[in-house]
This record gives structure tokens, sequence and C-alpha cells, in this order.
């Protein structure tokens, strides 16, 4: 009976502690709207010609929804799911003779994100999440083709409270998608990207 006791004024206190009360506000279910910036870098093969590329920076928009968990006083425990709005650049090639494109299309990942409270009103997080996408390929002389991919991701970022439900974010996370292969059987990829993106979002 004391035993129990115990336990329960110690839930109580951890519950009731100022550092609990500031975590769970970054708790529950959240939405968001970012803007990215992506740098790519793809390896192709198109028959015997092999290409190695540094894409174009492109600037684009994503959106989020997260639920988070507060683990401990300090801790919290989120998962979520990004879709990107556009198009993006995974490579850009011309010449005398033709040239050849490749774009990311439906880009989407879904994530697990550890977080630590830094201060009353910031977070700095973890970020590791499956990403998938559709790229598509044109290229002169061959029929466009597209493919669906998909990879890992690892991130960093720091999330501020601006109000009660407004909350600001930074991030970088980089991007390894696997190899593929359309299905015109003679063009190879593989790409990878760095995204930064800054953020807005809603915490319910």
């Amino acid at each position: 009976m004391k035993k129990s006791l115990l336990v329960s004024a110690v839930a109580a206190a951890l519950l009731s502690s100022p550092a609990f009360a500031q975590v769970q506000n970054f708790g529950g279910f959240s939405v968001g709207v970012n803007m990215d910036l992506t740098g790519t870098h793809t390896e192709s093969t198109i028959g015997t010609l092999a290409i190695n590329s540094v894409g174009q920076p492109s600037v684009g928009g994503s959106v989020q929804a997260a639920f988070g968990y507060a683990a401990t006083d300090l801790v919290l425990l989120s998962v979520g799911a990004t879709y990107s709005l556009n198009e993006i650049p995974a490579l850009s090639l011309a010449s005398t003779t033709g040239s050849s494109k490749l774009k990311l299309k439906d880009a989407y990942s879904v994530y697990v994100e550890p977080a630590y409270l830094i201060s009353d009103k910031t977070l700095a997080y973890g970020k590791i999440g499956y990403e998938a996408g559709t790229m598509n390929t044109e290229a002169t002389g061959l029929a466009a083709s597209k493919k669906d991919i998909n990879g890992a991701a690892i991130g960093l970022g720091l999330r501020t409270l601006i109000s009660k439900n407004l909350y600001l974010q930074a991030e970088a996370r980089r991007v390894a998608y696997n190899s593929a292969r359309f299905d015109n059987d003679i063009t190879d990829f593989k790409s990878s990207m760095t995204v930064g993106s800054v953020g807005l979002g809603y915490k319910f």
C-alpha cells in the first residue's frame, strides 16, 4: 500500500512539474507548411552515356502533419509525414544532339522524430525517415518514362513556439534514394538530396 502511494506521488509530481508542462506544449497533433531549398546529386547511365551531375538548387513547398507524445519531462517523441507540393529537378543536361531531364514528383516522407527540450519554448530534434516519390524522365529520342523510387533520410532541426498554438521550425536533412532503372531498360539512376527548410506550424 505504501509503495503504491509513493509511486502515485512521484507520478503526480512529474506530471505537475513545469518542465513536463512545457514539453507537453509541443505534444499532440500538429500541421505545418514549409519552404524548402533542395540541392540534388544524380548518377545516371543512359545507354552507354554515364552522367554524374549536381542538379540546380530548387525552391519549393511542402506540407506536414505529425503527432507528438511527451515521453518524459524533457523528451518528446513524434511520428509524422510530409508531402512535396512541387516537382524537384534531379538532372538537366543539354547539348547540340539533344537533352535529358529527370524530375522527382509526388515526393513524400514518413518519419519518427525524437526531440529534446532545450528551453521552455524550444525543442531540438532529430529525424529518421522513409522517403519515396516518382522519378520522371524526358530525353531526346526516348519515350518519356517514370519510376517509383524510395530511400531513407536523416535530419536535424529546431522548433520554437511563438504563441500557444503557433510554432516556427528550421530543419536540414539528407535524403538518399536507392538505385533504380526506368522501364526502357537502358536508363539507370541514383539520386540523393540535401534539403534545408523553414516552416510555420499550428498545434491543436
